[in-house]
């Protein structure tokens, strides 16, 4: 079950690089999953993005309810990083992955001048998703304008094309999973029919595409 990746990297823009504070700017991976897509699991436990990257992960996965607390500790256990499901009100950290709750939207909301924090919501579903890409995009977005750098993987429906509309109008990046490696090619497929992504990538390639994107050796695709 995969579907929904979302932010991340450079020297690590020099301090992150040193696992120093978050800043404004580049500072979030988040990541869209479904629960019909097992294959895209292999982009996170690939050692390739946590070791390039020391910015947080923020992930919603379409799973039904109490499977993503299995998802995140199966994660943990093969993963250098802190990995746990996102608690409303939570500070979010650098080298720390969080996995939205089933059942529960989650947001990304600014916390003084330095620093972010999560929140849960129980509003209604979302492209018949909660929790729905769409909601985590937008807030994203709203949050950290250019600094979003959005993943979308395999899996089924369209949940996620407004929220990437979104950080694309804000200049935030967009990376798709191709067709070729997708088990699904619903969502990735929805989102670059509608103009939401700059770049296409077979599975394996995109922890190196979010580490140049983040270094600024990649552009937006034409």
């Amino acid at each position: 079950p995969v579907q929904l990746l979302h932010d991340i990297i450079d020297d690590l823009r020099e301090t992150n690089a040193q696992g120093a504070r978050l800043r404004m700017g580049q500072d979030m991976i988040a990541k869209t999953v479904c629960r019909h897509a097992v294959k895209a699991n292999d982009t996170l436990r690939e050692p390739e993005l946590v070791k390039l990257v020391n910015l947080p992960i923020v992930i919603v996965q379409h799973m039904p309810l109490g499977f993503t607390t299995s998802l995140a500790e199966s994660l943990s256990s093969a993963l250098p990083w802190h990995v746990h499901e996102a608690r409303d009100a939570e500070r979010v950290e650098p080298k720390t992955i969080y996995i939205a709750p089933s059942g529960r939207h989650l947001h990304i909301r600014q916390q003084g001048e330095e620093h972010l924090m999560l929140a849960l919501s129980d509003d209604v579903p979302e492209s018949g998703c909660k929790p729905s890409a769409n909601v985590l995009y937008r807030s994203a977005a709203n949050q950290l304008g250019s600094g979003v750098l959005a993943i979308i993987l395999t899996g089924m429906g369209d949940d996620g094309v407004k929220g990437l509309m979104a950080i694309r109008a804000k200049g935030g990046y967009v990376i798709a999973q191709d067709e070729a490696t997708s088990v699904v090619w619903g969502m990735p497929g929805a989102a670059v029919n509608a103009g939401a992504v700059d770049k296409i990538c077979p599975l394996s390639d995109i922890p190196s595409m979010v580490f140049s994107v983040i270094n600024g050796r990649d552009r937006r695709s034409t």
